[in-house]
């Protein structure tokens, strides 16, 4: 995988390969305005970029400049992401029940009608 971009959120102006940790076989790749979302075979989630809104869902709004396992809901099996300018939604199961639940993270203005 290849990325690349202004360079003030952790990419590249040129093209540059990125290396993931442990092997990460990528399924998904879903970018929001500053950050990056994969979802991997094993439908695990790893994010990077701007967090000024917490979009990411690492729970702060730090930057995250390398690819990071997103471990807030790292107990979900995820079968689809969506994203905004500044907010992420993931729809997934968790692991010992195959139940369906929607996580959203990020600036809720932009989020209409959502409780």
């Amino acid at each position: 995988m290849y990325v690349w971009g202004s360079g003030i959120f952790g990419e590249f102006k040129r093209p540059r390969k990125v290396k993931l940790q442990n092997n990460i076989k990528v399924n998904k790749v879903i970018v929001g305005g500053s950050f990056v979302v994969i979802v991997d075979q094993d439908n695990r989630v790893v994010v990077w970029g701007s967090n000024q809104n917490g979009e990411i869902g690492v729970g702060d709004s730090k930057i995250r400049s390398h690819p990071t396992r997103l471990e807030t809901i790292e107990e979900k099996i995820v079968s689809h992401v969506s994203v905004g300018g500044s907010f992420a939604f993931a729809i997934g199961k968790t692991t010992t029940r195959m139940d369906n639940s929607i996580f959203d993270e990020g600036n809720r203005s932009q989020l209409s009608g959502i409780q």
